[in-house]
């Protein structure tokens, strides 16, 4: 459940102009299809602009360091 409201409110405060989305992805810089990557549920709008393939790596770290 909490996973859902953060997704929500990241993409509320995306379309009320309040979280900027970029052109390219944060890490690598390919211009593909963004996706947001929460680091913390907890915080819903500290995001991170990912393609596809860097989110993929962002799950992976913070599934390592939980685990």
């Amino acid at each position: 459940m909490r996973t859902r409201s953060a997704r929500y409110a990241a993409a509320l405060a995306e379309s009320l102009g309040l979280i900027e989305r970029p052109r390219c992805c944060v890490w690598c810089r390919r211009r593909q299809r963004l996706q947001r990557h929460h680091w913390d549920y907890q915080e819903p709008l500290n995001v991170t602009f990912l393609c596809p393939d860097c989110h993929s790596i962002a799950d992976n770290m913070v599934y390592q360091a939980i685990a």
